[in-house]
């Protein structure tokens, strides 16, 4: 084995080491770097846990360490060292954002806010952040929050399709049908609905205007997308309730009916 692999057969010898009179701190800091860099995070986060406490580190030390337990799905841990982090530096952005995606991975939707929250207070035209807390109010269904950050994110960008479409969802979520018609018309003009996700809120938002022959459309292209012709009957019928304010049982059954007749 040490002769196929050396450095490995070395690692596993090394971190059964506790005597740090062998091998310096700075040392093995180098060979758990080394191991971060080959993604081998269950070993380096072995080494790092040894070094945490033996002396003050930098914040490169802790973001490699955090984001090592991240790799290795333990996100409650990585938290805590992404905290340890933001001690040394504050403003540092790529930690903040990771540990929103480890309270993401916890379903922890209001300290993921909070995370981006605090990146915004020094950056607040970060479009990739700005994105990333629409997405948290969507899931947490503050429809009117997720509306403004939308607004702004669709002022600062260019044609940014995917923005239009999250914002006329949200829009038909407020019940402000009419607003997210608008958007959903010139997607659809545009040739900018073209996945199933988009076949399927699109035709909703077409269904909740009383766009039949849109939404059928849609739907109809929904279906040979997602190959679920003998599921979708009772799977169209589910999503009655997003739109419920907007049209009747009968007249939604009806239109459902409607396009299996005709696929």
């Amino acid at each position: 084995n040490y002769i196929t692999n050396p450095f490995k057969s070395f690692v596993d010898f090394f971190i059964k080491l506790t005597d740090d009179t062998i091998f310096g701190y700075g040392l093995q800091r180098e060979i758990a770097d080394m191991l971060f860099d080959e993604e081998s995070w269950a070993d380096c986060i072995l080494i790092y846990c040894h070094l945490e406490n033996k002396q003050a580190w930098d914040l490169f030390f802790y973001q490699r360490y955090a984001f090592s337990l991240q790799k290795n799905k333990s996100f409650e841990s990585a938290i805590e060292i992404y905290n340890k982090a933001e001690l040394i530096d504050n403003n540092d952005v790529w930690s903040k954002r990771q540990k929103a995606f480890c309270f993401l991975q916890l379903e922890d939707i209001p300290s993921a806010i909070e995370c981006y929250k605090s990146i915004l207070l020094h950056d607040e035209n970060n479009i990739a952040v700005l994105i990333k807390l629409a997405g948290c109010y969507s899931k947490i269904e503050m429809y009117d929050e997720e509306k403004k950050i939308l607004y702004k994110v669709d002022f600062l960008t260019e044609n940014n399709y995917s923005i239009r479409k999250k914002l006329g969802w949200a829009l038909l979520m407020l019940g402000e049908k009419d607003n997210a018609l608008k958007y959903y018309n010139v997607l659809y003009d545009d040739n900018q609905l073209n996945d199933e996700d988009d076949y399927l809120y699109g035709g909703l938002v077409f269904l909740a205007n009383k766009d039949f022959v849109k939404a059928l459309d849609l739907f109809t292209k929904y279906l040979k997308v997602t190959g679920e012709n003998h599921l979708s009957s009772a799977l169209f019928n589910s999503y009655y309730y997003e739109i419920r304010q907007y049209i009747s049982r009968d007249e939604y059954t009806l239109s459902i009916n409607q396009l299996f007749m005709n696929i």
